[in-house]
């Protein structure tokens, strides 16, 4: 990430400063853009699985208020779309044959 001021010392608390930063970024009026990389660039961010889930665990939930509610209600909304998309794929593939 690239600012600038120095937005990650006033963040480095936060669970997700990213999030943070672009939320008060956007708070001031200001202009973000999310750009790609390529494979000349990395970062590693966890050691391991389990790290990564658990990271990325405690993001969600942050980018959902800490709300619960809201997580298992996006989860639940997402798969029953996967299943219902995938009906409607095979439903089709069928019709077609």
């Amino acid at each position: 990430m690239l600012f600038k001021n120095n937005l990650h010392e006033k963040f480095k608390q936060s669970i997700a400063e990213d999030v943070e930063i672009a939320r008060y970024l956007k708070k001031n009026n200001e202009r973000i853009l999310c750009l790609t990389g390529d494979e000349r660039l990395e970062c590693r961010m966890y050691q391991g699985l389990n790290e990564a889930i658990n990271g990325f665990s405690r993001t969600i939930k942050f980018i959902f208020g800490n709300s619960y509610f809201l997580l298992i209600l996006f989860w639940i909304i997402n798969f029953y779309s996967l299943i219902l998309a995938t009906f409607f794929f095979i439903s089709y593939e069928f019709l077609l044959n």
